[in-house]
């Protein structure tokens, strides 16, 4: 994936989420009726799927530093083999490996971290 169009989707990603969540928002069933009430409503759903997004994608990105398992091996036939193949795959992959969706997804929680951030700035929260 060409870095631009990463960067550019996961920050649209992130500001499309922030407004269906200010417009979206169960406001009328949690009975939270003040304006202050919803900008808080709206800045903790915003701090909780960045954290919670930026946690799943690191777990993603950790993923590919695994160390062999026992399936890995009883499927190459040797530790060897399973060692090769492995290397093979990531040299097939190429050297950078941020750029999937398991670093789409923290990048899209870092700009929702943000985009909280700057909602807790001007509101005035």
């Amino acid at each position: 994936m060409r870095p631009r169009y990463f960067w550019t989707t996961s920050l649209v990603g992130a500001l499309v989420f922030a407004a269906a969540a200010a417009l979206l928002f169960p406001y009328g069933p949690l009975q939270i009726d003040t304006t202050a009430g919803r900008e808080q409503a709206w800045l903790l759903t915003l701090w909780t799927a960045g954290v919670m997004a930026i946690c799943f994608g690191a777990s993603g990105l950790l993923a590919s530093f695994a160390p062999l398992g026992f399936r890995d091996v009883a499927d190459a036939g040797s530790v060897r083999a399973a060692v090769e193949a492995r290397q093979e795959e990531r040299s097939r992959q190429g050297s950078n490996t941020f750029y999937n969706f398991a670093g789409w997804t923290v990048s899209m929680g870092f700009w929702l971290v943000i985009v909280y951030f700057i909602g807790w700035i001007t509101l005035g929260l």
